[in-house]
């Protein structure tokens, strides 16, 4: 696999999509933005206020082991 951004890294994990598999870019962005509305909700976190570096380590964990 070839080096992506990590948050990328999950959606292709989470998508099963394999080198040379096509995707539209508005899959990984509703993908992703969906991902940061259910971490939000489940850690009470409102949609404006940035994530602190313990949480980016939460988020990054929590889209790697959700599907």
């Amino acid at each position: 696999m070839k080096e992506y951004q990590p948050y990328f890294k999950a959606f292709i994990k989470a998508m099963g999509l394999k080198d040379g598999d096509e995707w539209k870019g508005y899959e990984y962005i509703n993908w992703i933005t969906g991902k940061h509305e259910e971490f939000r909700k489940s850690i009470g976190l409102d949609r404006y206020t940035p994530y602190t570096k313990e949480q980016e380590k939460m988020f990054l964990k929590y889209i790697n082991s959700s599907r």
